[in-house]
Parts: C-alpha cells; structure tokens; sequence
C-alpha cells in the first residue's frame, strides 16, 4: 500500500495488489459526513440522552436482530466484512391465508388506522 494524494482533505491510499484508491474512513460511517468527525460524535451522545429507550430493551433488540442475521448469512452462504450498518423498517402485519378474528381483513396497499408505530406494525 502506498499514498496515492489527497482526496476532500484526507490522505489517500493505493493498493498495489487490486490498484485500489481508497482513504482511511472508506466505507464507514463516516466516509460521507458533511461535517466534522468530532461534531458527528457530539450529534450522536445528544441523541442517545433524548432517545427514551431502557438499556435492556436495546440489548434484546439488537440481540434478536444479530442472531436472524446470522441464520440468513449461513442459509445464504454470504460473508460480509467490514463495517455494517442497518436501520430498523416498520411494515403493517399481513395476515394473507389465515382467519383473522382479531381485527378486519386489510386490503393490499390499504394505510395503517392508526398514526406512527402501532401495534398494526411489525419491525
């Protein structure tokens, strides 16, 4: 690997086996930030103060969500390296072949009745 220049103000690298240019924060998180890394930090603490999540609810969370990635990365026969990020997706249950006694059959492409996340959501 050797330097290849600068790119948007950050030293920039070149490998000699693949010849690919790449800088020190390439594919991360913060590879596209508009802003300061030291800035981005601070945005990130005072977000986590006002999210109104406990600790324990987070660990299941994320705990549930590593572990379905998982069972689909070995079905798959997929390796991912690096950093990965996600974000969580709310979709309206779907009931398709089943009786539903709880609530009326929705139809496709019909909103939600209630406003934000409900208990009509799945994540």
């Amino acid at each position: 690997m050797i330097k290849k220049g600068f790119a948007r103000g950050k030293q920039r690298y070149l490998c000699m086996d693949c010849y690919h240019k790449f800088t020190y924060d390439s594919h991360m998180i913060t590879s596209f930030l508009k802003i300061d890394v030291d800035e981005f930090i601070e945005i990130c603490i005072e977000t986590l103060t006002m999210v109104p999540i406990h600790k324990t609810a987070a660990r299941l969370n994320r705990s549930k969500f590593l572990s379905m990635l998982e069972k689909y990365l070995e079905s798959e026969k997929i390796q991912l390296s690096g950093t990965i990020e996600c974000d969580e997706t709310y979709v309206l249950e779907s009931s398709k072949g089943s009786s539903l006694k709880h609530r009326k059959a929705r139809h496709r492409g019909e909103p939600s009745r209630f406003r934000g996340i409900s208990h009509e959501q799945i994540c």
